[in-house]
């Protein structure tokens, strides 16, 4: 994200300081928070934007100030409420790291199936519920074996037995560690989140589903305590343009948003479907966390 700052900063004279956050909990913190801990501009999924809307500190966005921008990028504004705008999309898929498939001799994965290749038990990662990203992973794969959303049993009963073998991850940070160490050489991960690691010096590549990609949208908000709401729709904006766009999905690892901008060389897929409908009408995320605890216990 350092990347961004120097044009951004030349674009629009501001100075920019980025801050990550593992979890839609904390993301939530940090919007609650805003301004009092010098947050002006939030980039979050919708997650952690959902829970903003819900303790009410979101500002709403000056649409009026964006609408050049908004309207020529069809930028997707989650339940019309005005207070978040989408900036890219991170996609869904296997993530590796050749330096660890190499040391054991094994071959660079190809597809979403290559995770239940007995040969890679040995390096084998996974996420697990109540995180995000071993829900949505749950959630992709009862779709892609024909399940629906409200029968996401479909997808645990083909993870669960993984379990046993695999690196569980609770989180970002559990995964990055696990990489880092050698422990884990393929895994279902986000192109943002492969990105991320990359940004910590991990050698990590990604193969996409040969079928069909999901991707969920990042949004940019403005917490209601922002003390530079002015600032951040100008940083907003510029983002929003043609530049801005290509400049942030560049550095982060995503699709942009804004048709008519190219995809950046590297993790991001050619087109993306949202994985929200997979997940409308699916079980809580507490739900979720006792199916799957039930079927690996």
């Amino acid at each position: 994200m350092a990347k961004v700052n120097p044009a951004l900063d030349k674009a629009e004279k501001l100075k920019v300081t980025y801050s990550g956050g593992s979890s839609a909990t904390q993301m939530a913190q940090n919007v609650a928070e805003g301004g009092k801990s010098g947050y002006d501009l939030l980039f979050s999924s919708i997650p952690s934007y959902n829970l903003g809307v819900e303790a009410d500190v979101l500002s709403p966005l000056r649409m009026s100030f964006l609408a050049k921008e908004a309207a020529t990028s069809a930028t997707r504004l989650n339940a019309g409420l005005g207070m978040g705008v989408a900036l890219n999309t991170t996609s869904y898929g296997v993530a590796y790291n050749p330096a660890v498939l190499a040391k054991d001799g094994l071959p660079t994965p190809t597809d979403v199936q290559d995770l239940w290749n007995p040969i890679y038990r040995g390096v084998l990662g996974m996420y697990v519920p109540p995180y995000s990203s071993g829900i949505q992973m749950i959630a992709i794969v009862t779709h892609l074996l024909g399940g629906k959303p409200s029968n996401q049993q479909v997808g645990i009963n083909k993870l669960a037995p993984l379990a046993k073998y695999a690196t569980l991850a609770s989180s970002l940070s559990d995964m990055e560690t696990a990489v880092a160490g050698g422990k884990v050489g393929i895994w279902f991960e986000t192109s943002g989140a492969a990105n991320a690691m990359n940004a910590q010096g991990l050698n990590v590549k990604m193969v996409f589903p040969t079928n069909q990609t999901f991707g969920i949208d990042i949004l940019a908000t403005i917490p209601t305590r922002s003390t530079n709401k002015g600032g951040a729709c100008d940083a907003l904006a510029w983002l929003l343009s043609k530049t801005g766009n290509y400049t942030l999905a560049s550095v982060v690892g995503n699709k942009p948003i804004r048709p008519g901008v190219p995809n950046p060389p590297g993790l991001a897929p050619t087109s993306v479907s949202s994985i929200t409908p997979l997940l409308q009408g699916a079980p809580s995320s507490e739900s979720f966390t006792q199916m799957w605890n039930e079927a690996t216990s």
